[in-house]
């Protein structure tokens, strides 16, 4: 009887104060409430979860009539992208990812920068989205998904775009960034490679561009670079272009970050390849084992 008693307590106790679990969700937000029909707006992409994660990878869907200028990932929390946030068929894919994890609500994931042609709406949906935990063994856990429409009011002035004040605002480069150089038997051939990374708080990483030795003629380049000249002697310099046209310069000689024997420099390497392993994982959908710097 008592027994009964006590479990009758606890059913009443629950239905007065439910238990919620927290699930891990998306949302979309536009700041600002002076935007309207025809404008350029700035639809910024957040999660929530309150379990410490070290990535993320998912497909946005945006439907509506509008037209995407640009996708940013401006003060993401994410500072590694093996599959940086991309546009087609009216869908956003994307992976991302931290050598350190992250929780809490309101975690920018990026940015997402379109023209808003009508008033009546835009659709945003996800699907496939999944969540990787720091818990040792990576444990994947399914984004809940969601869907949120954003209606603008008709146009009433000249269209703005709320992008451009952005870029015309951010006067700051780039953060600082180090070069390092090494070599994979399993990766380019076996041949010498730079690799660099940094992030841009305000408009975003635009462009990387290299210039090795004395050509004079910048070269177009993601994170990684393979070194033309294999004999180590040459110079590097990289430059990180934000979509402001702001300019943070890195610049090394070849052979003051590899030893004389050939073999890379793990000193100045460390940071360098933890992210590149973080990027292997992410890219074959394998959640890192609470991988620190």
């Amino acid at each position: 009887m008592k027994y009964i008693k006590n479990k009758l307590i606890i059913f009443i106790l629950l239905a007065i104060f439910p238990i919620n679990a927290f699930a891990m969700t998306l949302q979309v937000e536009n700041k600002d409430s002076d935007v309207q029909e025809g404008d350029t707006v700035i639809f910024d992409v957040y999660l929530n979860s309150e379990d410490e994660i070290n990535s993320v990878e998912g497909v946005l869907r945006i439907e509506g009539d509008y037209t995407l200028k640009t996708i940013t990932t401006a003060g993401s929390v994410f500072d590694m992208w093996p599959n940086k946030p991309s546009f087609n068929d009216q869908k956003i894919s994307f992976a991302g990812g931290s050598a350190s994890s992250v929780f809490g609500n309101h975690l920018k994931l990026f940015s997402i920068v379109a023209k808003v042609n009508s008033s009546k709406g835009i659709i945003f949906s996800s699907d496939q989205t999944d969540a990787f935990l720091n818990d040792g063994i990576g444990t994947k856990v399914s984004i809940d998904s969601f869907k949120k429409e954003i209606i603008l009011p008709k146009q009433t002035r000249e269209s703005i775009d709320k992008f451009e004040e952005v870029v015309l605002y951010d006067q700051e480069p780039p953060l600082d960034f180090t070069i390092s150089i090494g070599r994979d038997e399993n990766s380019y051939e076996g041949k010498y490679f730079a690799s660099f990374n940094t992030t841009d708080k305000d408009s975003g990483i635009e462009r990387y561009e290299v210039i090795e030795n004395d050509i004079k003629t910048p070269i177009l380049t993601g994170t990684t670079y393979v070194l033309q000249d294999q004999t180590l002697k040459g110079s590097l310099i990289v430059r990180a272009i934000d979509k402001a046209g702001n300019v943070s310069v890195s610049e090394v000689k070849v052979k003051d970050v590899v030893s004389d024997d050939g073999d890379i420099n793990w000193f100045s390497l460390t940071i360098a390849l933890l992210i590149l392993f973080v990027l292997f994982l992410l890219s074959k959908k394998i959640k890192i084992k609470n991988v620190r710097i």
